[in-house]
């Protein structure tokens, strides 16, 4: 029987599997001579419970044991069979063969240059730490034609009420069903033809022409902004970490094209 990521759950115990360093030397079953280790059964109980955010999550040894034979069988047989010989199977493997180089060299690229926390507090006291952050609450309609909303914001105009023909009217059914209450943003969460509007608009008043964006046709009435406090350090280290990471990478793969004799050709 196989045994899924999900199937596996109820069989989680308190029964711990190897150490990697033990693992790796564990010879504990075989299959036609093909041997199965205590690193096979820690790689499984890895990626059975990627994604699981209990530390302390086991799986039973003896389940993961069994779908480990059921996988061996079953590769066995698959080769028995030729089918890594098909020319789909050779394209798939030669994909998740490059997938694999690249993920490594990343990886890699990212360990020789590491991010330290001084580079990601020296941001942080630059960019956010003491800055204010502004925040809008404000409603829109989003209308597909131009014309249709130039004549909304003629009822508007003339006393109409923006949550009521929000709701009848607008395209985002998400927020046509709170009067098109967006409630509090950011502004850089939003399209930029969006936030510069909202910028633009004083407390209480709408925009007096269509706003376009890449959705359609916004009218937009701000209700209320306000500053609140910068997030912690704590709270965005991680987040930061990840951003100087991808500066990395993004000059990993500069210095290869500086190198490279590339061709783009239709």
């Amino acid at each position: 029987m196989l045994f899924t990521k999900r199937t596996l759950i109820p069989f989680i115990t308190a029964v711990a599997i190897s150490s990697p360093l033990q693992a790796e030397e564990q010879v504990l079953a075989t299959v036609n001579g093909a041997k199965i280790t205590g690193q096979d059964m820690q790689r499984f109980a890895y990626e059975a419970t990627r994604g699981i955010n209990d530390p302390n999550v086991r799986l039973d040894p003896n389940e993961v044991m069994s779908e480990l034979l059921s996988r061996e069988l079953i590769y066995q047989d698959a080769v028995k069979q030729g089918i890594e010989k098909r020319k789909d199977v050779k394209a798939e493997l030669e994909h998740l063969k490059r997938k694999l180089l690249v993920d490594v060299a990343l990886k890699e690229a990212i360990e020789k240059n590491p991010v330290t926390e001084k580079e990601v507090k020296d941001i942080y006291d630059k960019e956010i730490k003491g800055k204010k952050i502004k925040e809008y609450k404000a409603r829109h309609i989003l209308l597909a034609d131009k014309t249709k909303a130039e004549q909304l914001i003629t009822e508007l105009d003339l006393g109409g009420d923006f949550a009521k023909l929000a709701t009848k009217n607008s395209s985002d059914k998400g927020s046509a069903e709170k009067g098109g209450d967006l409630g509090w943003f950011k502004p850089q969460l939003m399209v930029p033809e969006f936030a510069n509007a909202v910028a633009l608009l004083d407390k209480g008043k709408y925009t007096k022409v269509p706003v376009q964006s890449q959705f359609g046709w916004h009218i937009i009435k701000l209700e209320d902004n306000r500053e609140i406090d910068p997030p912690t350090f704590d709270k965005v280290k991680d987040k930061l970490t990840q951003a100087l990471q991808q500066q990395r990478v993004a000059l990993y793969v500069k210095s290869l094209q500086e190198k490279a004799d590339i061709q783009i050709t239709k």
